[in-house]
């Protein structure tokens, strides 16, 4: 399936691959989100911090209730709520994303345990100045840990903004979904990714695609595209007595999977050299711990395989945007 650009769009991508990294060594401590290494350091003792995420969640969609039902503006007004979930879980203005107040809480809170890789020690290790400003002048992102899986807190900023993106452009604007993951695609290509650090995220799609889920459950409109079930079946607020009150609990485990993490949904890199660069840091980091370090990181081939087929069904036919896993054939 090809990309869907306009030559707007080509032009873009030209000017970014080009200008991309200046821009990116300017505003990425507000607008873009560092880089991590999720296979280096996969400590198995880093504690889970599924539960810890999901009070905060469901804390901040109850202040959100509360703040809508306190407004003066017409009661059970959708729009209302929509706002006071905008102010607790998605930060930016139109067009322009900075950190989700999640990925704060998930980078900063000392009730969230992370594991920080120093570049030297990381696979970006042989990655210098020209192939990646960001990579080189930021620390590394740090990693978490949601039920089994190794997440940035990144991809917290990409579920709750460019999801709500995604969210008003596939439930609002009636467009396609083909259209919208090739959107994504696009982001990826040139300011998030590929343009900027030189890292194409994969993850960072799947994190995308499924924000679009959680917004289109909050308001209860359209289908589900992973279960196929209406929205309004599995929406989180219902108007009672005149007052909203959420009626449906949010679990993080809903729409993370092992295809957030990057140590199995590999990144792609701008170029050649920068790929190189990558596997020679592997193969010394391998001998260096003893172990392999690769990726996919995955116990066994039988492990990987499983979560191979598992997750191709579950995305289906936009698998060939959302994953990157040697052996499918898109």
């Amino acid at each position: 399936m090809g990309l869907l650009v306009s030559n707007w769009e080509r032009v873009t991508v030209k000017s970014i691959y080009l200008f991309g990294p200046i821009l990116m060594s300017l505003f990425a401590t507000t607008v873009f989100s560092t880089e991590l290494d999720s296979l280096t350091n996969r400590d198995p003792q880093l504690i889970d911090s599924y539960s810890v995420l999901n009070l905060e969640l469901n804390n901040r969609m109850a202040l959100a209730v509360k703040e809508a039902n306190e407004s003066k503006k017409k009661s059970c007004r959708f729009k209302t709520l929509r706002k006071k979930l905008k102010k607790s879980l998605k930060a930016g203005i139109k067009d322009f994303y900075l950190f989700s107040p999640i990925e704060h809480f998930a980078n900063k809170s000392e009730l969230v345990d992370r594991q920080v890789t120093k570049k030297k020690e990381s696979i970006y290790r042989h990655i210098n100045f020209f192939q990646s400003v960001p990579i080189n002048v930021y620390p590394l992102g740090g990693t978490i840990k949601v039920s089994d899986h190794f997440i940035a807190g990144d991809k917290f900023s990409h579920f709750f903004n460019v999801g709500f993106t995604y969210y008003k452009r596939h439930y609002k604007k009636k467009r396609k979904l083909e259209r919208i993951v090739n959107f994504g695609h696009f982001t990826e290509v040139t300011i998030y990714g590929k343009g900027s650090s030189g890292v194409y995220s994969y993850s960072d799609q799947v994190a995308n695609f499924n924000g679009m889920r959680f917004w289109g459950r909050v308001e209860g409109v359209g289908i589900d595209p992973i279960t196929g079930n209406p929205n309004v079946e599995l929406k989180y607020f219902d108007c009672v007595d005149n007052k909203w009150e959420q009626i449906r609990k949010f679990d993080w485990l809903d729409y993370v999977d092992s295809a957030w993490d990057e140590g199995v949904n590999c990144n792609a890199y701008r170029t050649k050299k920068f790929e190189k660069d990558v596997i020679l840091a592997m193969e010394e980091l391998s001998s260096e711990r003893g172990r392999e370090i690769t990726c996919p990181n995955t116990s066994t081939d039988q492990e990987y395989e499983r979560e191979r087929l598992k997750l191709v069904d579950k995305y289906g036919d936009f698998a060939y945007r959302l994953l990157n896993l040697p052996g499918l054939d898109y």
